[in-house]
């Protein structure tokens, strides 16, 4: 008999948006049940934005936090998604990559260095140049950005088989975002998954992000006005919150 899986993701991310820069009180979420009350479908008029590594525009390196200052900067209540790995002696940082090779100056696996020796290393921009700005500890974001203490729990969604098997596995469904497939589903999807009050993300990091604005800004607002996802997760949070941006 075979067993379903199902695979989580610990969303630092979504914890990012504490007390997002001063910015105005409705952003501001001094207790647990604060931010999971902000984050539940509900009828906004713009979408939440989710900044996919924190954003990657204009040459700023994913998962550093110049990159999460200038995020916070200009996109009002944003969410904030980055990775957190763990060193060879047992430090969190943040890093979307074990090999360190793929996105920093460093060789070899960030599970089998000392932190002494990872906090020397400089990190990649999208384009593969070697930037000025080295790896984040958790620590560092935490004091920064002042991070809920309750974090959430991202989860797939990718099939009406996952999300039985969520249904089935106990964890708290206040405690859930839901991130679903690239490609946008059907109504009846989406509805099911608001149905257990959690809120769904589509991600449109890799595909939709890679376009010109010209044809990304289009697909955008079909994501929105369909009516599904509550949240747009990119590496463009700027360009994004510009397009969806109400105007005075």
């Amino acid at each position: 008999m075979k067993t379903k899986t199902v695979v989580f993701h610990l969303l630092f991310a979504v914890a990012g948006i504490s007390n997002v820069m001063a910015q105005s009180g409705e952003c501001v979420f001094n207790s647990p049940d604060k931010l999971k009350a902000y984050l539940k479908p509900s009828k906004r008029a713009t979408p939440l934005i989710m900044a996919h590594q924190g954003g990657i525009e204009d040459g700023f390196p994913g998962n550093s936090m110049a990159t999460f200052e200038r995020t916070y900067k200009n996109v009002p209540c944003v969410l904030l998604e980055f990775d957190v790995r763990m060193t060879a002696d047992s430090l969190l940082i943040i890093s979307h990559d074990n090999e360190l090779d793929i996105r920093t100056n460093g060789k070899g696996l960030l599970s089998q260095k000392k932190w002494k020796e990872v906090s020397k290393l400089k990190l990649k921009d999208p384009h593969g140049t070697i930037t000025e700005y080295p790896i984040p500890t958790f620590q560092e974001a935490k004091q920064a950005h002042q991070l809920a203490p309750d974090l959430m729990l991202a989860v797939g969604f990718n099939s009406r088989e996952h999300i039985a098997a969520v249904e089935q596995s106990g964890i708290p469904m206040s405690s859930l975002v839901a991130l679903t497939p690239r490609e946008l589903q059907e109504p009846s999807f989406y509805s099911k998954i608001h149905s257990l009050n959690v809120v769904a993300s589509l991600g449109t990091n890799g595909n939709i992000d890679t376009l010109q604005t010209n044809a990304s800004r289009p697909l955008y607002q079909k994501i929105w006005e369909s009516g599904g996802p509550d949240i747009i997760c990119t590496d463009n949070p700027v360009l994004v919150h510009s397009i969806f941006r109400k105007k005075e």
